[in-house]
C-alpha cells in the first residue's frame, strides 16, 4: 500500500503490487526470463472478464465489503462454484449447504460432525454407509429400517450407535 499527498489535507491511498521482472543469460539454454506480479491475477485479466460478463473465482478480487466473493458459472446443465481460497470450516459448511440446496441434493443422513454418511442405490436396493471418524462413540439418526451388514443386526428408525472409529453398512428396507 502506498500513499501520496495530493494536498496538505488530502491523502490518496492506492493498493498495488510490485511486479518482478528478471532476465539473465542461461548458458547453452539461451536465456531465462521471469516476468510476474505478486498479485493473484493481473488487473487486465479482471477487466477482460468484466467486459465479457464473466464472474471471477474467489481470491481474484474482493467485494465492496472487503471480503472475497463466491462466484458461479453455468457449466453444461449445472453450475460451477469457484472458490480460490480455503475458508474456515464453518464457512465451508455453509457454502456446501448452499451448493447442495441449489442443486436439490439432500444429505444421506443427518449425521453429526465427524461422521460420514453416504447412500448408494441401484438395482432396486439402497445402502447407507456410516463411518465415524471420531475417537468418541456417537449415535446417528436414521429414518429407514434395514440390516447392518457389518454385524447382521436389525436396524430400526431412530438412532444407530457407532463406536469409536465405528462403521455401519445398512441395507435399507427388509
Amino acid at each position: 500500500m502506498k500513499s501520496t499527498r495530493r494536498s496538505k489535507t488530502q491523502l490518496k491511498i492506492s493498493v498495488g503490487t510490485n511486479p518482478i521482472a528478471i532476465a539473465a543469460p542461461a548458458g547453452r539454454w539461451g536465456s531465462f526470463c521471469l516476468d510476474m506480479a505478486t498479485s493473484t491475477i493481473p488487473r487486465g485479466r479482471i477487466e477482460v472478464a468484466a467486459r465479457r460478463g464473466e464472474t471471477l473465482p474467489v481470491g481474484w478480487a474482493i467485494g465492496p465489503d472487503g471480503r472475497p466473493a463466491v462466484t458461479r458459472h453455468r457449466a453444461g446443465d449445472g453450475t460451477a462454484i469457484y472458490l480460490a481460497t480455503q475458508p474456515d470450516p464453518k464457512t465451508m459448511a455453509r457454502l456446501l449447504e448452499m451448493a447442495c440446496a441449489s442443486a436439490s441434493i439432500q444429505a444421506s443422513a443427518d449425521a453429526p460432525d465427524g461422521v460420514e454418511a453416504v447412500r448408494r442405490t441401484g438395482g432396486g436396493k439402497s445402502f447407507l454407509f456410516l463411518l465415524n471418524h471420531r475417537e468418541a462413540a456417537v449415535d446417528v439418526p436414521i429414518s429407514t429400517a434395514g440390516v447392518n451388514l457389518v454385524d447382521g443386526s436389525s436396524v430400526h428408525p431412530g438412532l444407530v450407535h457407532l463406536g469409536s472409529r465405528g462403521v455401519a453398512v445398512i441395507r435399507e428396507g427388509w
